[in-house]
């Protein structure tokens, strides 16, 4: 029961077209971690250690991951992710590269949301942007970055991505 809980919890974190592409949701999930713990009454999984989750082109890296499931549905309500920093890692369809990191984050599929929180990083094709905080909405692909008092939101385009704009 408690693998059948944790599988399924796993298949749905990352089978989501949000996660990865169409071709990559057919492929093996990988977790790797030092422990991983499954709380079956309250359907979380926690991974610690050196918790490594891939599927095709997505990566995640962390020194910790929580895996939320909804109670009666059994759908995956979040997946939180700490790290010093948590790595994100998404090669897209079109062969693109986009890499974020983070001290926490969080992926919410009910709004589609991942929300990079201290220290947030994300990079695609050598331009970056860096804030306290970023959230992107996967469905409507809109970002947010947020500053905070003592540090501005952080932007680096490179000439050669404004002029294919």
């Amino acid at each position: 029961m408690k693998l059948k809980l944790f599988a399924a919890g796993c298949m749905l974190l990352l089978s989501s077209s949000t996660w990865a592409e169409k071709a990559d949701t057919q492929l093996p999930i990988h977790l790797a971690a030092i422990t991983q713990d499954v709380d079956v009454i309250n359907n979380i999984t926690t991974l610690t250690g050196k918790v490594d989750i891939t599927q095709g082109g997505v990566q995640i890296k962390a020194d910790k991951a929580v895996i939320k499931l909804d109670s009666k549905t059994k759908a995956l309500k979040s997946v939180e992710v700490y790290g010093k920093p948590a790595y994100f890692h998404r090669v897209m369809e079109d062969g693109k590269v986009v890499d974020g990191e983070s001290l926490y984050g969080i992926y919410t599929p009910t709004n589609n949301m991942m929300v990079l929180k201290d220290k947030a990083k994300i990079t695609q094709n050598g331009s970056t942007i860096q804030a306290a905080e970023i959230s992107y909405n996967l469905a409507s692909q809109v970002m947010k970055a947020k500053g905070s008092k003592s540090r501005q939101v952080n932007t680096v385009l490179l000439p050669e991505n404004l002029n294919n704009r």
